[in-house]
């Protein structure tokens, strides 16, 4: 049983969440209309109204230049996660953290707070088209296990997770 103030406030952030779902969004950008609410993310400054095209303009792609680097010294020294489009979703969406294995400490690519989040819960993140590519883009896990990124077992689909990496299993 909730206790009742707790319930209440539950219910305001419910009420607030479908306004700011329901009002008319534009992109912060380039004044584009969004009909979903889809296009709003978090960054480092708060949150953005950003259309894909926006994004994809002003962001660069991950292209795994820094696959294998400590995340400690790309944290302290390496360029921000928000210069970089997420590395997992299929539309363009600005970054806000750099993923890295827990276990070896190696950078594995930019995510958006969404996707982040989603990793970090274990909330349906592997059913995502590239989420298991993407957390094979730690060296350590693939050397331990022999996991390639190319061919069959890193498709993502229908894998079968006890020939994952142990540092991947124990999450999910």
């Amino acid at each position: 049983m909730i206790p009742r103030t707790l319930a209440c406030i539950l219910d305001q952030r419910d009420e607030r969440e479908s306004g700011l779902q329901a009002a008319e969004q534009h992109c912060d950008g380039c004044g584009a209309l969004s009909l979903d609410g889809r296009w709003r993310t978090p960054t480092a400054k708060g949150w953005r109204i950003i259309c894909p095209a926006c994004a994809a303009s002003s962001l660069r792609r991950h292209r795994r230049e820094l696959q294998g680097a400590a995340y400690v010294s790309v944290r302290e020294h390496g360029p921000s996660a928000a210069n970089f489009l997420c590395a997992v979703c299929e539309t363009a969406r600005p970054a806000t953290d750099w993923d890295h294995c827990h276990d070896h400490g190696l950078i594995r690519g930019p995510l958006c707070g969404s996707c982040n989040t989603m990793k970090g819960q274990g909330k349906d993140f592997l059913a995502r088209p590239g989420s298991l590519q993407h957390l094979l883009q730690c060296d350590d896990c693939g050397a331990r296990t022999g996991w390639t990124r190319c061919g069959n077992n890193a498709s993502g689909r229908g894998a079968d997770q006890t020939r994952l990496p142990a540092c991947l299993v124990r999450r999910w």
